[in-house]
């Protein structure tokens, strides 16, 4: 089973030239070298062998030498299916390839449904370097390829759009869905139509126009107003006649209303496929506990659709980061990174995993990013700070520095004087020092010690016990 790749004749050229440009055919009678041969063909190559074919009779069929059938047979017999599969000629290239094609082949069984091109921005975001054609070499030749899609052909393109900014214009939707052995329920979102990002959501019991309100009220208040709103013709948000309760409030708010044509649910393109990214990647497989875990549940899928997720509608980063408008940033990070990684992988060694930090502090950019061994903080365009990967710093060393006398030995600390267990902590410390005479020959007969309380801590604090003498008993 392949990935279905398709290709685009150029109907005008081959009507002026008259040709097409194929690869020349080989010649009838010639072998070649058993190079790029599929792994089907290897394995009916063995069939015939064990039916009892010569070496001589299955190279004449499969169009490869002798030798090459007697090196797949002696691949078979050591490793088996493995063995026979296309394989880089050089060792040092199967040696810088092996750690990426585990993580492709990782990602893939663990993902089934994962294209080329996630796989390929998912690993992107480890900063490691890949094509989505790398990708479809290994996931092909491992066997784990998906069937082709089917054809959706269309009579006329679909008008795209999108705003240059974020929070221009917003898309508003409702979906609605059954919890397993509970009741329907319906989620109402909001999506920024520039970055992606979920700027509000909520689940509800009911599609009423209260409940859109009260998602459209929470965004407005977090992310301020945007300059339009897009949605659907739904009662929830337009009436018959005059205007209804949504569209007041955008009035209010000094937002323009723009509804989609009726039956046309392609306007709104970019919620109705996050409703079926939401419903393909999550909500068809969970069951929930209750109404609340449900809620609980969307809203942690939600937060990592924004900030973790690629997006392939958007160069294949996460919304957060064109949201917030640092997505060239990061990229840049990236692209460092994947800089890096290729060195560390053509050694043969693991790549490394990424490190930066982008933030804006009122007007003021702020990065922390590694550079080689070194980690920089960076506010504006000014490089503040550069800190040096090493050990941990200890504060036993430190001390241990300070406490060393001139000639590079410890001094020795003064010993304490020595308390008799039977002594209260007021009389130890009034206490005459070691070595002093007493004023009278006769020891003081030992005062009589309050017994001690043991009280445990308050169940924020457990394990630890306190003693202490209590006065007056």
């Amino acid at each position: 089973m392949l990935f279905w790749k398709s290709k685009k004749k150029d109907e005008a050229a081959e009507s002026e030239s008259g040709k097409k440009a194929n690869p020349e055919p080989r010649k009838e009678g010639k072998r070649y070298p058993g190079r790029g041969v599929p792994l089907e063909v290897k394995l009916l190559a063995m069939q015939a062998l064990e039916l009892g074919l010569t070496l001589s009779e299955v190279g004449d069929v499969v169009g490869v030498t002798d030798t090459s059938v007697s090196n797949w047979r002696k691949l078979h017999e050591l490793g088996g299916v493995e063995a026979l599969r296309r394989s880089s000629v050089r060792k040092g290239v199967r040696k810088r390839c092996q750690a990426l094609e585990e993580k492709i082949l990782a990602y893939r069984k663990e993902h089934p449904d994962a294209g080329v091109r996630r796989i390929r921005d998912e690993l992107k975001q480890e900063c490691i370097p890949v094509s989505a054609e790398t990708v479809r070499q290994v996931v092909n030749e491992a066997g784990l390829g998906n069937p082709p899609p089917k054809s959706n052909a269309r009579e006329h393109e679909p008008r795209r759009f999108e705003r240059p900014m974020p929070n221009l214009m917003w898309q508003m939707d409702i979906m609605t869905f059954q919890l397993k052995r509970l009741y329907p329920v319906y989620l109402v979102g909001i999506i920024d139509d520039h970055s992606r990002y979920i700027v509000g959501w909520g689940l509800f019991r009911q599609q009423t126009a209260e409940a859109v309100l009260e998602v459209l009220r929470g965004a407005v208040g977090q992310w301020g107003a945007p300059r339009e709103l897009l949605s659907d013709n739904g009662r929830q948000f337009v009436a018959w006649q005059g205007k209804s309760r949504f569209q007041k409030v955008l009035t209010q708010q000094g937002i323009q209303h723009v509804r989609s044509a009726p039956h046309h649910p392609m306007t709104l393109g970019k919620i109705e496929r996050f409703w079926k990214t939401i419903w393909t990647e999550f909500l068809e497989e969970m069951t929930f506990a209750s109404f609340a875990d449900a809620s609980q549940r969307i809203g942690f899928w939600i937060d990592w659709y924004n900030h973790r997720r690629p997006h392939q509608g958007i160069d294949g980063v996460p919304p957060a980061e064109r949201f917030y408008g640092v997505a060239d940033d990061v990229e840049e990070m990236r692209r460092q990174g994947c800089k890096e990684n290729a060195l560390q992988m053509a050694l043969g060694q693991a790549p490394k995993p990424p490190l930066y930090l982008l933030g804006r502090l009122g007007t003021t950019d702020v990065k922390v990013v590694r550079q080689g061994d070194e980690v920089q903080v960076q506010i504006g365009d000014t490089v503040k700070e550069r800190i040096r990967l090493g050990e941990p710093y200890r504060v036993e060393e430190e001390i241990a520095a300070q406490t060393e006398g001139g000639d590079g030995t410890p001094e020795p600390a003064e010993e304490a004087p020595m308390v008799s267990a039977t002594e209260s902590v007021p009389d130890a410390a009034n206490a005459p020092a070691t070595g002093a005479e007493t004023a009278s020959p006769h020891p003081a007969e030992p005062p009589e010690v309050a017994p001690a309380v043991e009280v445990q801590a308050a169940p924020g604090n457990p394990g630890r016990w306190y003693e202490w003498e209590e006065e007056g008993e």
